[in-house]
């Protein structure tokens, strides 16, 4: 027998040269290590599902901008409802609000997270009143239909602040007569990227609303703009669960809106005389 003979029998596991066959032992991984990295690789999996979901979803609603088109103005009726369906569903200090979208998902009323929120009186007829203890019913008015979110243990009032859900991709109006104050993009909770925009109503200078979630706004700084005509922005999507997401079967974009009064700085005089130590301490509290 020459050598490769031989090298031929050893790998197919004859003895070589009379000796004892000893079979290769084969390494196998413990079972709970199988099973961790099994599990593991799933949550990853479902994770990076969900994201590409979100993602895809969030491009959608940017890109869906370009298809909605300038909504017209229309009439009033003498009920107080457009002829678009855009009616005013609250009121804050004798300032009517009109509804940013015509057919809204949901309009929840919540508590809002800032002090300076004023409490918003909801037009319409009550849905559903998931914070009792706090808010209690209006009579009927004409108006939407609206809910009421549950409290969130925030010590505003349970309608200084509203969130109002539209379909993906749909732009929303204007809720105000009036002029654009201020077009920022911000982090959200210091982590997203968001929008707020602020209106000066024309007629109510000294009030100011406020909307955040929005993509890709359509208005600048100096701009007026008309209630229920002029186009703000797109309804964000926000990556996260939202409060108001428990109201609807499925996550959907939602424009939150606060209504603030109006505060100028009061300009410094640098030819004034100095205030006493006991004066100054005073006015800076």
């Amino acid at each position: 027998m020459n050598r490769q003979e031989m090298r031929t029998l050893g790998r197919i596991g004859q003895p070589l040269s009379g000796g004892t066959y000893r079979p290769r032992r084969r390494l196998r991984a413990p079972r709970w290590l199988v099973g961790t990295v099994t599990v593991v690789l799933l949550f990853v999996l479902y994770a990076g599902i969900s994201a590409n979901r979100q993602v895809e979803a969030v491009q959608t609603n940017d890109l869906a901008l370009a298809d909605v088109p300038a909504r017209p103005a229309a009439a009033a009726s003498r009920s107080g409802t457009r002829a678009d369906g855009m009616a005013a569903f609250a009121a804050v200090d004798g300032l009517n609000l009109q509804l940013l979208h015509p057919k809204p998902r949901t309009i929840g009323f919540h508590e809002a997270s800032q002090a300076e929120a004023l409490e918003l009186l909801p037009l319409g007829r009550l849905l559903a009143n998931d914070n009792p203890t706090r808010f209690k019913a209006p009579n009927d008015m004409v108006g939407p239909e609206y809910r009421v979110l549950s409290s969130r243990g925030r010590a505003q009032a349970p309608t200084s602040a509203v969130d109002i859900v539209v379909p993906l991709g749909d732009a929303v109006t204007a809720p105000v007569s009036g002029t654009v104050t201020q077009v920022t993009e911000y982090p959200l909770y210091g982590r997203t990227r968001d929008w707020r925009v602020e209106i000066t109503p024309a007629d109510r200078p000294d009030l100011t609303v406020v909307l955040i979630h929005l993509l890709r706004p359509q208005v600048s700084v100096g701009d007026t703009v008309a209630a229920g005509e002029s186009t703000i922005a797109v309804a964000r999507l926000l990556p996260f669960d939202s409060h108001v997401d428990y109201v609807g079967k499925a996550k959907a974009p939602h424009v939150h809106l606060e209504v603030k009064a109006s505060v100028e700085p009061t300009p410094l005089d640098p030819n004034a005389p100095a205030l006493p130590a006991e004066e100054s301490e005073g006015a800076a509290s």
